[in-house]
């Protein structure tokens, strides 16, 4: 027999803002006195929950929900031990279930990225989901007492819209130099590329490094065609070509100036340092 109960008589405890909406065409879900999905979804009073049994409610949601973010589930997490929540006296038990249940280690240190992220505007957790951002992607985070710090630096970063590898980084280099002292002023001084600004911020030297490899690059025998130039992505950095051809015959034509500037390469002892720093 299917139990259920109606939606006028459950709770919303567990509304743990997912990124997907529930489906429309599917039917509403609960547990014990708690609604598990649809939270926003427009219902009527009367409208039927089934309520499921037979699992712990972290089985359950699991099974309802088989892929979360780690915004989503520190949002969850943190609902599961809200003393609103009918169960939160279970809290470390459902707690550390639901993370391993998701493939986490249930740790401190897990925990703690967790409770800062929920700290976090929910536009800048909708972000961290849409880039698949993980606890050590955000690890960062535990660096600050007090995350108010970062409130002047959000808009700039999800202006800046950076890949995940981007936005790890720009992270950890923004929480470097708030630590350091930097003023706002410094950090977000208008140039064309936030990250990067960042990243010459926290690492002047590196700048001057590779501002010296830009110029030894381009006195090579490159094609004008090609773009050639010096450039960083993440810890590494090397040199950067655009090729286009529309035949072959201009591909093997590429080729062959490619081969000369190889030999360059090979016969210039003041390039042998650009590749050693790799």
């Amino acid at each position: 027999m299917i139990k259920s109960k109606k939606a006028s008589e459950c709770q919303k405890n567990l509304d743990f803002n997912p990124e997907t909406p529930w489906p429309s065409l599917l039917p509403l879900y609960g547990f014990g006195n708690e609604l598990l999905c649809g939270f926003h979804r427009h219902t009527t009073p009367e409208e039927s929950v089934i309520i499921l049994e037979g699992e712990s409610l972290p089985q359950i949601i699991r099974s309802l929900y088989p892929q979360l973010s780690f915004p989503e589930l520190s949002r969850l997490s943190a609902k599961l031990s809200h003393p609103n929540f009918d169960h939160h006296s279970e809290n470390s038990s459902l707690r550390n279930q639901l993370w391993s249940l998701y493939g986490y280690q249930p740790r401190e240190n897990l925990f703690l990225v967790a409770e800062k992220v929920t700290q976090l505007p929910l536009d800048i957790q909708h972000w961290m989901a849409q880039k698949k951002m993980s606890p050590q992607d955000l690890a960062a985070l535990r660096s600050l007492d007090n995350l108010s710090i970062l409130e002047d630096y959000w808009d700039a970063l999800l202006l800046a819209n950076p890949s995940k590898s981007e936005g790890t980084r720009a992270l950890e280099n923004l929480v470097e130099l708030l630590l350091m002292g930097h003023q706002k002023e410094d950090i977000l001084k208008p140039t064309p590329s936030l990250i990067s600004h960042l990243h010459s911020l926290r690492y002047p030297m590196s700048l001057q490094q590779d501002n010296q490899n830009e110029q030894k690059i381009r006195a090579l025998s490159w094609s004008s065609k090609w773009g050639a130039r010096w450039t960083r992505r993440g810890d590494r950095s090397g040199v950067e070509l655009k090729l286009f051809f529309t035949h072959p015959e201009e591909l093997k034509g590429a080729l062959v100036h490619l081969e000369k500037v190889s030999k360059e390469l090979d016969n210039t002892p003041s390039l042998e340092d650009l590749w050693s720093k790799n």
